[in-house]
């Protein structure tokens, strides 16, 4: 009894496993989408001092993930980490605005600023900066904010360690 059940049930998953391979013959083969050529991507970072001085990195990458442009800047009075993330994602943006990019996609290390721009929630400190990244974003015809571990940003990390390596210095230099 036990055994005419057995070879009955394993009949059955036989004839089904037929029908799963014929079902998968059938449909398909899942299209590969190319990488989309006009949509620039832009990696960001901020490295941040305790006594206020900040430096931003940002690089602009095509569809084919070749380095189109990198840049920086640096600022003093910046009251944290956070501010200093939010102004490196302003100024990158008005270097693609200014460059006439119209799609891009950027990355931050920053969960935190990634988390407020794509809910569109603020923050008391970074209120008037969401705004102007908000304001900025409708000069592109697609935009996006996504979040980057720290190990693929390295590149923009490395920039904004230079430029706030360079405010620190200039600073201790009198300037």
């Amino acid at each position: 009894m036990v055994l005419n059940r057995a070879i009955v049930e394993a009949r059955r998953w036989m004839e089904a496993q037929l029908l799963l391979s014929r079902n998968r013959k059938s449909q398909p083969a899942p299209s590969i989408q190319p990488p989309c050529l006009d949509t620039h991507e832009c990696f960001v970072d901020a490295a941040w001092a305790s006594d206020g001085c900040s430096g931003m990195g940002w690089l602009f990458r095509n569809g084919s993930k070749k380095i189109l442009s990198q840049n920086s800047a640096n600022h003093k009075f910046v009251g944290s980490a956070l501010i200093a993330e939010t102004l490196a994602v302003k100024f990158a943006m008005l270097d693609a605005q200014s460059a006439g990019f119209h799609k891009l996609k950027v990355f931050s290390d920053c969960k935190v600023l990634i988390s407020l721009l794509n809910t569109g929630n603020s923050n008391v400190d970074l209120r008037s900066l969401l705004h102007d990244i908000r304001d900025l974003s409708v000069s592109f015809t697609t935009i996006s904010f996504q979040f980057v571990p720290r190990l693929e940003n390295v590149l923009a990390d490395s920039l904004a360690k230079s430029a706030l390596s360079s405010v620190i210095r200039s600073s201790s230099n009198g300037g």
